[in-house]
């Protein structure tokens, strides 16, 4: 028997073990608040960086003010969880 055979007989223990992966990288990650803090200040760096980039491009007419709100609209809800985050 091929090992995908047995997986495929397993679906239950991969779901298990799917579920305890997740859960042990849930509590790594919350384990050091300072990597965390710093992966936030570095994602709302990030969001700004491309606000003004995207802003440039519209001020160029590289892209039209419709996707330029998409765009933006985007970014606020990416900063809005960082700054939740962060405040966490």
């Amino acid at each position: 028997m091929g090992i995908c055979f047995r997986i495929a007989q397993r679906p239950q223990a991969i779901r298990r073990g799917l579920e305890r992966m997740i859960t042990l990288e849930r509590e790594g990650a919350r384990e050091d608040p300072v990597r965390e803090a710093m992966a936030c200040t570095e994602k709302l760096a990030v969001v700004e960086s491309k606000r003004s980039r995207y802003r440039d491009m519209a001020a160029e007419g590289l892209i039209a003010f419709n996707e330029l709100r998409a765009k933006l609209a985007n970014l606020q809800k990416t900063r809005e969880t960082a700054e939740r985050e962060l405040e966490d």
